[in-house]
């Protein structure tokens, strides 16, 4: 009886880490946006498989998509999608490095998420050049998905940003709700 016991315990901590570590029928590179979910004018400027790192901490699958704009030199705007092995560890990564925003949330921000566990929003005048950047991220269960541009006059501004926030929530909605 103390045997099927054990057995009966072992089985269940094995199912319970199998369905942490279950495949998804889409990758991180599904859920970039592109360059029509972008501002008028902004181009790919590079796309990359980052799946062995991720803001300093390993992911079991990660993609980055990154746009630049011929209309300023420091126009670019870069999206960045991390799977890990489970929503626990999702909100610890998301817990260490955005739930506390850079910068400030802007007065005007007005997009809720509509999906997602935890997002937020910084916006800092990066090394005094007048020229804000601002980052948004959002924990989509096992997902950390971040999003940060420079407000480049004439070529993006703070509602183009959260149009860009919208689609990357209607992707994630789109992908993980079944």
């Amino acid at each position: 009886m103390l045997l099927g016991l054990i057995l009966a315990v072992g089985f269940l901590l094995l199912l319970s880490c199998a369905r942490e570590l279950q495949g998804r029928p889409f990758t991180t590179a599904d859920l970039l946006v592109g360059s029509s979910e972008m501002p008028q004018g902004w181009r790919i400027a590079s796309m990359s498989n980052e799946a062995n790192a991720y803001i300093g901490e390993t992911a079991i699958e990660a993609a980055a998509i990154t746009f630049s704009t011929a209309n300023h030199e420091r126009g670019m705007a870069t999206q960045r999608v991390a799977r890990f092995r489970s929503v626990n560890e999702a909100r610890r990564i998301y817990g260490r490095y955005f739930s506390t925003p850079l910068g400030r949330t802007p007065s005007n921000w007005g997009y809720e998420n509509a999906m997602a566990d935890q997002a937020s929003i910084g916006c800092y005048d990066y090394e005094g050049r007048n020229l804000p950047v601002c980052e948004w991220a959002g924990q989509y269960e096992e997902y950390v998905v971040s999003f940060i541009v420079w407000l480049v006059p004439g070529s993006v501004s703070l509602e183009d940003v959260e149009n860009v926030v919208r689609t990357i929530d209607a992707r994630m909605i789109q992908y993980l709700v079944p």
